[in-house]
């Protein structure tokens, strides 16, 4: 990129790998860099190069998220090899941990974290463009029953077999999650009519209902949900989530 300001607006409207960083730009120098992109979220390893870097500099650098920080004249073939690799390993690492963090591990699905913070881009949105938002907690009946019967390996794929249903149920923007044991809820956003919400919800329901087959047994659940509606039932997150359970 010809400048700091034209390679940020590629990093945020492409991905790559890696990104190499020369500090003494004229426009901007690498730390500003590394502070601008952390602040829109820009996520590719940035690479700080330089020549002599002062200690102080690389330290700054590491704290505003470089992955690492190359002396110019110090730069060998091998060095900068292990560099790039060590930046693509640590960004691995990050995303794992973030998924982790944010996905229920059994199912995929958004946990509680997400789930919240999903919930709370998706009412600020509402307020904003005046959309309803509905939120449901779904319980399933009958789960203990299949976990006492055949096993608790065959209710994690009961559990995994909802989830795939649930998300097969909603639009590609709508949240699904686990929160915990057999418990799930959803946003639903940018509803354009409250009836909306009930209608999905006999989808639900009725995609719940049909027997999964567990290495040659049916295991058969059913569901209860319950709704609540931005902005009828509530304006706030919590007092929604606590009226659909």
């Amino acid at each position: 990129a010809e400048s700091a300001d034209a390679g940020l607006r590629r990093l945020a409207a492409a991905h790559f790998d890696v990104c190499l960083a020369a500090h003494g730009l004229a426009d901007r120098d690498g730390l500003e860099v590394l502070r601008v992109a952390q602040r829109r979220g820009i996520t590719t390893p940035v690479v700080l190069i330089g020549a002599g870097l002062e200690r102080e500099t690389e330290d700054t650098a590491i704290v505003l998220g470089a992955a690492d920080c190359l002396d110019r004249e110090e730069i060998d073939p091998g060095r900068f090899e292990r560099c790039i690799r060590f930046a693509l390993l640590r960004k691995r690492t990050t995303d794992r941990l973030d998924q982790l963090a944010q996905f229920d591990p059994l199912t995929g699905l958004a946990n509680r974290t997400l789930f919240q913070d999903r919930l709370e881009h998706a009412l600020a949105h509402a307020r904003r463009h005046r959309c309803h938002v509905g939120v449901m907690v779904l319980d399933l009946n009958g789960f203990k029953a299949v976990n006492d019967r055949l096993g608790h390996a065959a209710g994690d794929q009961l559990l995994r077999a909802v989830g795939e249903r649930l998300r097969a149920r909603v639009r590609e923007g709508d949240t699904v999650a686990r929160l915990g044991g057999d418990e799930f809820a959803l946003v639903l956003e940018n509803l354009a009519q409250p009836e909306h919400a009930g209608l999905i919800a006999r989808k639900l329901l009725d995609a719940v209902a049909p027997p999964v087959l567990i290495e040659g047994e049916p295991a058969s659940v059913t569901a209860s949900l319950g709704v609540a509606l931005y902005p009828r039932d509530a304006e706030d997150g919590a007092t929604l989530v606590r009226h659909a359970d």
